[in-house]
């Protein structure tokens, strides 16, 4: 045998050693992006049940938030509580939806949340809030909420 075949076979195995390199490069990849995911989504899922949890603890705060997503006037100091509630929910999907542009949530998780999310624009407090505040949150978000907002005020019945 003379060395021009030992270097191409030792070339054939650097790049057979190279392409196995990638295969499992993509394969950790695939698994960290599944890992990833799940743990957004359960993230998410969390703060979703944190916020749930303040409303079933307290009766005090269920009433506030009803109130809140209904047409009645609201008293001052209920109004404040009530803007500090929302801003938290706001922040929470305009996170989500972060996620979501970002593919840590895939679009069937964001059409759920963004589903659940829309029903709570449909009341003039919320519409309020957001008026006074849709640029404390990002310009996606304050374009896809401002959009959802002008169809919903779009509606017969709105």
């Amino acid at each position: 045998m003379n060395w021009e075949a030992i270097g191409s076979i030792a070339e054939l195995l650097g790049a057979l050693g190279v392409i196995a390199s990638l295969v499992y490069l993509a394969a950790q990849i695939r698994q960290n992006t599944r890992t990833m995911r799940a743990a957004t989504y359960e993230s998410l899922s969390q703060a979703t049940a944190a916020s749930n949890t303040l409303l079933i603890s307290d009766p005090k705060v269920a009433s506030l938030v009803e109130r809140g997503f209904g047409r009645d006037p609201l008293e001052r100091e209920d109004r404040a509580r009530f803007a500090a509630y929302l801003r938290m929910t706001f922040r929470r999907y305009d996170s989500i939806y972060l996620h979501y542009r970002q593919g840590t949530l895939p679009l069937e998780a964001w059409e759920a949340y963004w589903n659940s999310f829309c029903r709570n624009l449909r009341g003039p407090h919320v519409r309020d809030f957001w008026e006074r505040s849709k640029n404390d949150y990002t310009s996606e978000f304050r374009g896809l909420v401002s959009e959802e907002i002008r169809r919903i005020l779009d509606e017969p019945d709105a």
